[in-house]
């Protein structure tokens, strides 16, 4: 009797324990991200979002670059057990991309498991890899090392590496996400500062940057992370990794009886207590970023001996999906039986079309343009097979398209390539290197899905497009890069912590005396001293067009640590001036707030005199209260800020926090795409035939404007503005009169204004032919002149509205 009691109490006890293990991680060992666009954003890339691991598959983490790794456990031994379905033990869940149910982004990550065989607790026994299906090709490399440098910049640079394999490059920083990409001190104390290393495989995978408006990163066989879509189904119920339909829970299924040794051998386990995974390949994908597997957790199989199904598969090497007529490639493929590599099985390749391409000697040879399908199957059981679909083209030429063939130092044009066969018909997505035979005076450079040649130094460089692999497909154009103008067309906005005071402009900048715009200077401002344009000659040539320019003021008091900081600026709400204050940087009480200046991605509180500008550069200027904590950023920008109604723009919103040191250094500690937003314009929800228009994952969107003028776009309760261009005729009536005068017409240099009795409180704006805003402004008292400086715009026509909107009057002012 009393045995039979304590059995049931050891049954009872074994039931309680065995119901109370969760199938998720339990614990995270270690997070050690390599450099990456999501490394140190709250987003993906903290060691809170690798406990996010932990219970389920609640949110997710990057692991950044090659090498980047996390190591979990779990409350219990997973199994190596007989009756799991297909033989697989457990699942980690990713984050890749589909078309449908086609994967075109995966970011493949290399699983290994270990075994506490000391049984200490901890993850201190040996790893062993789970060989995937790209572990056997020709193209993947067996200790591989990779050692990233930290560039040690407050944002985002670029983070070079080189490897043991004599090559070298960088983690390539993008406008996506603003934040350093090397691991930073603060999140990861443990991660050396100046340089550090992860070994392992590296699998090639296959990156298409052909088309730059859709880079793909392709599915990989099976046996790694970040390659599978999640399902629908229970997570410990597996997706059967040896065929192509999703079943299951989805998620990327792994066998613990695919383990290896570092001699390549497979070993036995009964079972598995650590698991870590690591991204596994070594590739940028351009204005996308580096390929770095994400996680968002893991599941344990729960025995089924009832789910069963396929066991062999086929893998074929990846082939690049446009070939030349008159290509040779080698084809690779292998057989596996369980995900265990069969080498006894024989591997047939055939094609389906072979007045198009034939295969010789385990190669492929294409003949003509056309669609074909190329297959590998094993010999004994054909219906087991993998294939890839290519396009066959023969291209006959290519061509340069740029806009013109001059451009300035600092300023660059926006560069593509036609390419066409040989009837002239163009063939869409067929990838083009560029490159500058002269790279002291020309640089390319990628931005987004777009390719731009910038000028670098003044002289002259042919710009030379090539297609790799087809020797006679080039074109070259001579481009003369003049000397930096003076002035700078760049876009700014100025905003104090509620609203937008000035919406974002495009203004042309000119170098000129800041003396007057500084309280009691401390030191010279003018032009002998200061010879670059600046972003503080920016901020002030846009209050030089505003009636209360006067109130603008910088200083250079020991508040600001004796440099250059912007101190007052003014704001118009209604007929009143009201004023805000910063005091560059210092952190007293009472005086910790601050007017931030952010160029770009680099954010500054001082030394304004000294911050270059460039053509084209964005310029936000921002009031922050509380600069001793982080604080939050929100920018929403356009592509275009002057469009005709009905043209599509596309808009982008990031979020960033910010921080200041105590040099007065302004770092970015975190920066994300504001994703899954309702757009809003004018204040009402947008909608695209009835759906509400939201960001997607990059926190971009795309939408077009059928009413004229100013357009308010928001997201996140943050402010853009288009104007949606308006259509001024050419006859234009001139409304003149005795008492009003504009002079000289042409004009050369400046425009005066002359307003009559009554005009008080009414504005002027100059535009552009087509309808664009660049200047505007108030007349603050009768019978008093204004005087627009015109030497920055080049000549041609422009229109001087004056009045109300109930009385406008135009002017045609030619500009010499």
């Amino acid at each position: 009797m009393r045995q039979l009691f304590v059995t049931t109490l050891l049954l009872t006890l074994l039931v309680q324990l065995v119901a109370a293990q969760s199938p998720y991680v339990s614990k995270i060992i270690e997070y050690h991200p390599a450099p990456g666009q999501f490394t140190n954003t709250n987003a993906w890339g903290t060691p809170a979002k690798a406990n996010s691991l932990i219970g389920g598959l609640n949110s997710g983490v990057s692991l950044g670059g090659y090498g980047g790794f996390v190591i979990v456990g779990f409350d219990h031994r997973i199994e190596n057990h007989p009756d799991n379905p297909y033989g697989i033990d457990f699942t980690v869940f990713g984050n890749p991309l589909a078309t449908g149910s086609l994967v075109t982004w995966s970011e493949a990550g290399i699983v290994m498991v270990m075994k506490d065989s000391n049984g200490n607790g901890l993850a201190d026994d040996t790893w062993y890899e789970l060989a995937g299906s790209d572990h056997y090709f020709k193209s993947s490399t067996r200790d591989y090392s990779i050692t990233y440098v930290n560039p040690k910049q407050p944002v985002a640079a670029n983070v070079p590496w080189n490897d043991n394999q004599g090559k070298s490059g960088a983690v390539l920083a993008n406008s996506f996400h603003q934040q350093p990409y090397y691991p930073s001190a603060s999140i990861f104390p443990g991660i050396d500062q100046g340089q550090y290393s992860f070994t392992g495989t590296r699998i090639h995978g296959y990156v298409d940057r052909s088309d730059p408006s859709y880079i793909q990163s392709y599915h990989r066989g099976f046996g790694y992370a970040d390659n599978s879509l999640l399902a629908s189904g229970a997570h410990t119920i597996p997706d059967n990794p040896y065929t192509t339909a999703i079943e299951g829970s989805g998620g990327d299924a792994f066998d613990i009886d695919w383990a290896i040794d570092e001699d390549g051998n497979h070993v036995s386990l009964d079972g598995i207590d650590f698991i870590k995974v690591y991204t596994a390949i070594n590739a940028d994908a351009g204005w996308l970023g580096e390929v770095s597997t994400e996680v968002r957790g893991m599941a344990d199989v729960a025995p089924d001996a009832t789910i069963t199904g396929a066991s062999r598969k086929v893998v074929l090497a990846d082939l690049p999906l446009k070939l030349d007529a008159g290509s040779l490639v080698e084809l690779e493929a292998y057989a596996f039986n369980k995900g265990i590599r069969d080498p006894s099985a024989t591997i047939v390749y055939s094609v389906d079309n072979t007045s198009l391409a034939e295969i010789k000697d385990g190669k492929l040879l294409t003949k003509k343009s056309g669609k074909i399908t190329v297959t590998a199957s094993r010999q004994d059981d054909p219906t087991i097979n993998d294939r890839i679909t290519i396009q066959v083209i023969s291209p006959g030429d290519i061509t340069i398209e740029i806009d013109a063939l001059t451009l300035r130092v600092n300023t660059r044009l926006e560069i593509s390539a036609r390419v066409t066969d040989q009837n002239g018909d163009e063939i869409p997505g067929v990838p083009v290197s560029w490159r500058a035979a002269d790279q002291t005076v020309l640089d390319i450079v990628q931005d987004q899905q777009k390719f731009f040649v910038t000028g670098k130094s003044s002289g002259l460089s042919w710009l030379v497009v090539e297609a790799p692999g087809s020797a006679s497909l080039k074109d070259s154009v001579r481009i003369e890069v003049l000397p930096e103008a003076s002035t700078r067309n760049v876009y700014l906005t100025i905003k104090d912590g509620s609203q937008t005071i000035l919406p974002r402009k495009r203004i042309a900048v000119r170098n000129f005396d800041l003396n007057p715009y500084v309280d009691d200077p401390q030191h010279n401002y003018g032009i002998e001293q200061i010879q670059e344009v600046t972003v503080a000659h920016a901020i002030a040539q846009l209050f030089s067009n505003e009636p209360f320019f006067s109130d603008l003021r910088f200083r250079d008091d020991a508040k600001g640590n004796g440099l250059l900081y912007l101190w007052r600026v003014p704001k118009m709400e209604g007929s009143i001036v009201s004023y805000d204050y910063g005091y560059g940087g210092t952190t007293a009480p009472n005086f910790d707030k601050a007017w931030m200046v952010k160029v770009n991605q680099r954010t500054y509180v001082n030394d304004l005199q000294n911050v270059k500008i460039n053509e084209q550069d964005e310029v936000v200027v921002y009031l922050v209260n509380g600069i001793a904590t982080p604080w939050e950023f929100i920018q929403v920008t356009t592509d275009e800020d002057t469009v005709d109604a009905e043209t599509p723009i596309t808009l982008t919103a990031l979020r960033s926090e910010q921080a200041m040191d105590d040099a007065r250094n302004i770092a970015t500690l975190s920066s994300d795409a504001i994703s899954n937003e309702t757009v809003f314009v004018n204040d009402v929800a947008y909608s695209v035939s009835g759906t509400v228009l939201k960001t997607d994952e990059l926190g971009q969107a795309t939408l077009a404007f059928t009413a004229l003028g100013s357009q308010r776009v928001a997201v996140a309760g943050e402010p853009a503005f288009v104007f949606v261009k308006t259509d001024i005729p050419v006859g234009i009536p001139e409304h003149e009169s005795d008492s009003f005068s504009v002079w000289p017409n042409p004009v050369q240099d400046y425009l005066t204004i002359r307003c009559p009795q009554g005009y008080t409180g009414k504005r002027y704006q100059l535009l552009s032919i087509d309808g664009n805003t660049l200047l505007s402004g108030d007349f603050l008292s009768s019978l008093s002149d204004r005087s627009i400086d015109m030497r920055a715009f080049p000549p041609g026509l422009y229109i001087l509205v004056t009045g109300s909107e109930n009385q406008m009057s135009y002017h045609k002012i030619l500009k010499r």
